[in-house]
């Protein structure tokens, strides 16, 4: 198959139950021919009844074969057809009639080989069993993928020995090549030929190819081919799902080669994601990747499988589940004991950000101005307002911006920082009273970068929903920060 590498790789096989695991799957693609390198016999029947059309049709459906497998083991699309053939593969030549020749030996000159199809003449029977033993003792040393492909219009009327009649002894000399590790495909011309002989011969109905007529042959050769080839993958889905127990979150980051359009989409749920690819390994071998991160959605403590299934189908391969996922740290066990619920819920403000950038002055916890977009790029300029803080004290502020991208809501902005709490002032009156001491009330400008949100290639830009979260809490208790508010 194309498909040289399916792995998902889980990056924690244990960690905490607040913690996050991220996911690597991983796809390596080429055509099969380049990963793995072919040793082909063309066997061509040039008996009596080839003469003519059906010879010439033959010699040039075989000439397109031996360019499509150089163009497959070059890695090139044509035109140019390529000169040689590549990656250690060979084609070589036997033909037959009342006895069978060696024409061309395995050889990787791509002129050759088709000058010694040009060049065959025909003969008078058809001898079977002479043909199957001449190739496959050219095939037999070779460390390469074998095959035999054999093309014939008639049935066996030559070959016989010993108490083999024609026919037996071809099953015979057939059988004795399967046995040396080759594969044969056999190309029946015309309607005459017996179709379960040829079965026989290739053990295989899904390896036996009939072409009524000569003028089918290139159709039948191109199928072949596509068997030996396994051509680079195309149309590809990968569909992840997770158990109950876990859920997809961003980021989300594709590596794909420059060639390949790749995209995924989240389930509703959160528990799938299905990566797309338009193709891999079609001008060389490939490499894709698809990185995003998954938390645990349970309570318990314990070991948990992470998926529930993933699936690989592309053009060639419809039926799920005929890749496997090699799966590193398929499960990853929980440990709840030190998960800390927090105290309260903290509030969060939804905001609209008018489309691609500009200044946008957001007052909290309530909105107020916005400003029409001048360029990319987005500011916020928030103005925090707290009520009943205690004065001269080190305060933390911290503000997260999120924004819904793919389906998951996700971090975009970040800002921290810490102030010093105004001082008390005191009544005019020069009274001192509990309620107005400690009690203040200010309001905290703070500046945001939004980063560019990425678009899609031709998408209209609209505005964008965010969530503002904003975090205080004191970093001092020094009670003489605040000496002020003291009674005299």
């Amino acid at each position: 198959m194309g498909i040289n590498l399916a792995k998902k790789e889980i990056s924690r096989s244990s960690m905490k139950c607040y913690e996050s695991a991220s996911v690597l799957l991983t796809l390596a693609a080429s055509s099969d021919i380049t990963a793995n390198p072919v040793d082909i016999m063309l066997v061509l029947d040039r008996s009596g009844s080839m003469d003519g059309k059906p010879f010439t049709d033959l010699k040039a459906a075989a000439n397109e074969f031996v360019n499509v497998i150089a163009n497959a083991t070059n890695n090139i699309v044509p035109p140019p057809d390529a000169d040689t053939i590549a990656g250690g593969s060979h084609i070589g030549v036997v033909s037959f009639g009342t006895t069978a020749t060696l024409d061309l030996d395995l050889s990787t000159d791509v002129s050759s080989i088709q000058d010694t199809i040009n060049g065959l003449v025909v003969d008078d029977l058809t001898n079977h069993r002479d043909a199957f033993e001449t190739a496959t003792q050219v095939l037999q040393g070779s460390a390469n993928k074998k095959y035999i492909i054999l093309i014939t219009d008639g049935n066996s009327t030559a070959g016989a020995y010993g108490s083999l009649d024609n026919v037996q002894a071809a099953n015979a000399a057939a059988s004795a090549a399967r046995a040396a590790g080759i594969t044969i495909f056999c190309i029946g011309l015309g309607n005459g030929i017996s179709k379960q002989n040829l079965i026989t011969w290739a053990d295989s109905a899904a390896r036996v190819l009939i072409s009524p007529t000569s003028d089918e042959l290139d159709e039948a050769f191109e199928a072949l081919a596509a068997n030996i080839i396994n051509p680079a993958p195309e149309n590809i889905v990968v569909v992840d799902t997770l158990n109950d127990e876990f859920e997809i979150e961003g980021p989300i980051i594709p590596n794909n080669p420059s060639d390949t359009v790749a995209g995924f989409t989240i389930g509703a749920d959160k528990k799938s994601i299905t990566w797309t690819l338009d193709k891999l390994g079609v001008s060389e071998a490939q490499t894709a990747t698809l990185l995003f991160n998954i938390k645990y959605v349970g309570t318990q403590d314990g070991s948990f499988t992470v998926n529930k299934s993933i699936t690989y189908t592309d053009k060639v391969i419809t039926t799920p589940g005929t890749v496997k996922f090699i799966t590193i740290n398929p499960s990853i066990t929980m440990d709840c004991d030190k998960l800390v619920q927090p105290a309260c819920n903290l509030p969060c403000y939804n905001s609209t950000i008018p489309c691609c950038g500009g200044l946008v002055d957001l007052t909290l916890p309530s909105d107020t101005d916005s400003y029409t977009v001048k360029c990319a790029g987005t500011f916020l300029n928030l103005y925090i307002r707290f009520k009943n803080i205690c004065p001269n004290r080190q305060m933390a502020i911290g503000v997260i911006v999120c924004e819904e991208i793919n389906g998951i809501k996700q971090p975009v902005a970040y800002r921290i920082t810490s102030i010093i709490t105004p001082a008390y002032v005191p009544d005019p009156t020069g009274q001192t009273t509990p309620p107005s001491c400690g009690c203040q009330e200010f309001t905290v400008p703070l500046q945001v970068v939004l980063p560019d949100r990425l678009l899609p290639t031709g998408s209209t830009c609209t505005d964008r929903e965010v969530s503002i979260q904003v975090i205080s809490h004191y970093m001092s208790t020094n009670t003489a920060l605040c000496s002020e508010c003291k009674k005299s």
